[in-house]
């Protein structure tokens, strides 16, 4: 499991790793400082970001364009039937995603983001009387307020443990407004194992390992697919489309 790359033992030399028992994700993230401190590195690393699509893409403004075009066309599949009162976009930044891909197909769309710089320039972005809500909070803190159609995370759930992942799923799963309601997951996969970037405190997980996390907490993949367009040098990017297979048991 990644959460090995961060282990330390308070006991032994700096950096050796402690290789006595299994932990959870609380108990090792307090070897590296604390909860707050492992997300506190995180707002700290995107509130240098400029405020723009190619700092929120840190560099890679150019596959904006290739980003929206595939989001739009997987949302246009299941148009028929998914509703379009109300969105959440989570990891909103400035509302790249609701400005190009969830503005047109929804009512009302909130934002959700624990960068408060990023936020403040959102409305003005987006430039759109349908923005209602906008959270400053990470989603490890986040607390659901109302149903929706479509929960968008792009980008997000690498900045969260294992633990938080699942918490917030099951979140999901009692917000999302009915049968039709989908969970959009859009994240970096790593071949089979895992990648550790300190920097921002992310977590490129495999493919595997988010099937796995999804099924086990009643979620389907109705559509998987990964985005092209991006350049060979980065993560392969998944898109799952989720549907919550429990609903109204």
């Amino acid at each position: 499991m990644w959460q090995k790359e961060l282990r330390i033992n308070p006991d032994s030399d700096e950096g050796e790793a402690d290789e006595d028992e299994e932990e959870d994700d609380e108990e090792i993230i307090n070897r590296v400082g604390n909860r707050d401190n492992w997300y506190k590195k995180q707002v700290e690393f995107w509130s240098t970001q400029e405020a723009s699509i190619n700092g929120v893409l840190t560099g890679y403004g150019d596959c904006h364009p290739a980003d929206a075009e595939t989001s739009n066309n997987l949302l246009d599949g299941f148009k028929k039937t998914i509703g379009i009162q109300r969105a959440l976009d989570c990891g909103a930044g400035i509302g790249r995603v609701t400005k190009y891909i969830l503005e047109s197909r929804f009512e009302k769309i909130d934002l959700l983001d624990p960068t408060k710089e990023l936020l403040a320039k959102a409305r003005d972005f987006i430039g759109s009387d349908k923005v209602d809500k906008i959270y400053c909070t990470g989603l490890q803190d986040f607390e659901f307020e109302y149903q929706y159609d479509c929960i968008w995370v792009q980008w997000v759930l690498c900045y969260l443990t294992d633990k938080d992942i699942r918490v917030f799923l099951r979140k999901c799963s009692q917000y999302l407004r009915d049968e039709n309601s989908l969970l959009i997951c859009k994240e970096n996969v790593h071949d089979d194992s895992f990648y550790v970037d300190k920097e921002d405190n992310s977590v490129i997980r495999s493919d595997k390992l988010f099937q796995e996390i999804f099924e086990e907490e009643g979620f389907c993949i109705v559509k998987h697919q990964i985005q092209p367009g991006f350049p060979d040098n980065l993560f392969t990017i998944s898109i799952y489309a989720l549907k919550y297979i429990k609903f109204g048991k």
